[in-house]
């Protein structure tokens, strides 16, 4: 997972612990947010679940 998406299950687990599953989840919505529309980026296609933007990678 880590090599093929760029994501880190044991970070994202390590964080939710850490600092709370809601803190995680609203830095995920603004990471994964698409710039036309604002809906969320697919981890696995790098497509926008609402208007199909295909973005060219996702930042880690």
């Amino acid at each position: 997972y880590n090599s093929r998406y760029r994501a880190s299950l044991i970070e994202n687990s390590r964080a939710a612990k850490e600092y709370g599953a809601e803190i995680l989840l609203e830095e995920h919505r603004e990471k994964y947010k698409c710039p036309d529309c604002g809906g969320i980026i697919s981890l696995h296609d790098a497509e926008c679940s609402e208007c199909q933007h295909k973005m060219r990678t996702l930042c880690n």
